[in-house]
């Protein structure tokens, strides 16, 4: 119980929690098409009721309470494309059973509990871009263990414990106004319980209802658009505080006080987990009578903050419909070219081993650094690395390094439309025996 859960790239991830006497620092990956769960790197922070989030292709881990029951304020991020954990900037105000989610290329921290206090109305808000933390608009309540969820721009909330009882609240946050507005309340006082959003809604699951009195296994969508809240199926198992994430998984949670489960579970049908900034639709539902047709304006937009640099992106269009036919989802496609002042540095970092053997170093630190900025980049399983940057950053300073062997530095200038290759070959460093 009390783990974080997110998916990514189909997989879905379960970090720390507790089994109701330890903390962990576990780390576990599950793929539906296999299913099976395998291990992974360890945390370097034991912490329960932490949050998870997805984000540019990696897992952000903040807060939970460490193995003393002190909030961590240590921000850990897992790289599934190197299998390794690097740390980013420190929660300014560390809590456990908060609720996380992306939206806008920046990651939202609502709520939560201090050592032995739970409510608060502090929103923190992480860019990971420049990995820093800044103040969200302070929550209209007091909360904790609340569900929240991003859709259309929006980031939604509902639920939670409040410092005088459970609530059924919910608010919508709109980041152009920096505003929080009520919305329709949920149908039952909730907290502790799975929340995603996906499909553009957002779900509930579980948790403790009837004034912190009963453990529920009933669920609800919230759907924006209409202001209101409808039934899910009942999840299969009656628990409260596991982890839950866009798919709709649930995994672990507790039955009753500190009795953790291992039970894990799918509510099928929810599985468009991430809003694509780069594509819009003017429409996304229609009523159709027989010999209709209707027309979906489909835009793409480059100009935001989730694409730094060029390349090609692909998403899917899927169609749900009330028919036992497959409808096949319609691919789109957006290709970003750089800039004609942009150039491009790319190369392979390689380790010499004793033996005089050379190996490509895969999960490589890479920095770039120019006269106005600093970019941190990993080597891929191939031990190559790529970015795109304006030739005005010129001169750049390039460090290649990964622990156990001895870093190399190299000065370099891009040229527009270019690519600029800087590889590295390092040594181990210590002397060889």
């Amino acid at each position: 119980m009390d783990n974080a859960v997110a998916t990514l790239g189909g997989k879905v991830y379960s970090f720390g929690g507790t089994d109701g006497g330890s903390t962990y620092n576990k780390a576990y990956v599950y793929d539906p098409g296999a299913q099976t769960w395998s291990a992974l790197p360890n945390l370097k922070v034991a912490r329960s009721a932490p949050q998870a989030v997805a984000y540019g292709g990696k897992l952000y881990v903040f807060g939970g309470w460490d193995t003393n029951g002190w909030p961590v304020d240590k921000t850990e991020i897992y790289d599934p494309a190197t299998g390794a954990w690097s740390t980013g900037a420190d929660l300014p105000k560390p809590y456990a059973g908060a609720a996380a989610t992306a939206l806008g290329g920046k990651i939202h921290f609502v709520g939560g509990c201090t050592y032995d206090t739970c409510g608060t109305t502090d929103v923190q808000v992480y860019d990971p871009v420049s990995d820093s933390w800044s103040s969200g608009t302070p929550y209209p309540q007091s909360i904790s263990w609340l569900g929240c969820g991003a859709i259309a721009n929006k980031l939604y909330c509902a639920g939670g414990a409040t410092t005088s009882g459970t609530t059924k609240h919910a608010y919508s946050y709109d980041p152009a106004s920096a505003k929080w507005t009520p919305i329709a309340d949920l149908p039952i006082d909730q907290w502790g319980m799975g929340y995603s959003a996906a499909d553009g809604k957002l779900l509930v699951s579980g948790g403790v209802t009837d004034g912190s009195t009963t453990i529920t296994n009933q669920g609800f969508a919230y759907d924006p658009g209409a202001n209101t809240w409808t039934a899910l199926p009942n999840s299969n198992n009656t628990v409260y505080r596991g982890g839950s994430a866009c798919g709709f998984y649930k995994i672990g949670g507790s039955p009753a006080g500190w009795s953790a489960a291992r039970n894990s579970e799918l509510l099928p049908g929810y599985d468009q987990c991430v809003a694509i900034p780069w594509l819009a639709l003017d429409k996304t539902e229609v009523t159709l009578q027989p010999g209709q047709s209707v027309d979906v304006n489909v835009s793409f937009n480059a100009n935001v903050a989730e694409i730094s640099q060029p390349g090609t992106f692909t998403a899917q269009l899927v169609i749900s419909a009330k028919t036992p036919y497959r409808i096949e989802p319609v691919p789109a496609t957006l290709v970003v070219n750089p800039p004609k002042t942009w150039g491009k540095i790319t190369g392979t970092v390689t380790g010499i081993g004793c033996t005089d053997t050379s190996t490509p170093l895969r999960g490589a630190t890479v920095q770039i650094t120019s006269k106005t900025a600093s970019y941190t980049l990993k080597t891929d399983e191939n031990g190559k690395y790529v970015l795109w940057l304006d030739t005005k950053n010129n001169p750049l300073t390039v460090i290649a390094a990964k622990d156990g062997w001895a870093s190399q530095t190299q000065s370099v200038r891009i040229s527009a439309g270019e690519a600029t290759t800087v590889d590295f070959s390092l040594k181990p460093d210590r002397a060889c025996t």
